[in-house]
């Protein structure tokens, strides 16, 4: 991982050569999502805004990524019962989109909105 810290590690992008992660840099406070190539090599900041950003996860096809967006001054990680926004972001070269959808507001936080939701194939309905 990189050598700067903290960072919290969240997964892969779909063709295995970039992670993705989330990351405070330089005694900030703020937490942004990072990428870098799996086999070594610099990281790239991918988001950049006032709020805490938390939980990437890549579309199948590596097009978009969802992301918890928690207010400014949120101490992400940690929250369960905060207003958070479900943020969807288009990726180009590696690259996120300076412009994000929300998808969902909602109460939530750390262990009661986890992102990772792409679902390949449906799910069944209860019965």
């Amino acid at each position: 991982m990189a050598s700067e810290s903290p960072s919290h590690f969240h997964g892969w992008s779909p063709n295995n050569t970039t992670l993705a992660f989330v990351a405070q840099r330089n005694g900030s406070g703020q937490y942004d999502i990072y990428g870098m190539p799996a086999d070594g090599g610099a990281e790239k900041q991918l988001t950049s805004n006032i709020h805490q950003d938390d939980g990437p996860d890549y579309s199948p096809d590596g097009k978009k990524m969802v992301h918890i967006d928690y207010p400014a001054g949120t101490p992400t990680h940690y929250p369960r019962n905060v207003q958070i926004e479900l943020k969807l972001v288009a990726i180009n070269h590696g690259k996120v989109a300076t412009s994000q959808k929300t998808l969902v507001k909602a109460i939530g936080g750390q262990g009661t909105m986890n992102v990772n939701s792409w679902l390949r194939t449906p799910c069944a309905s209860p019965t």
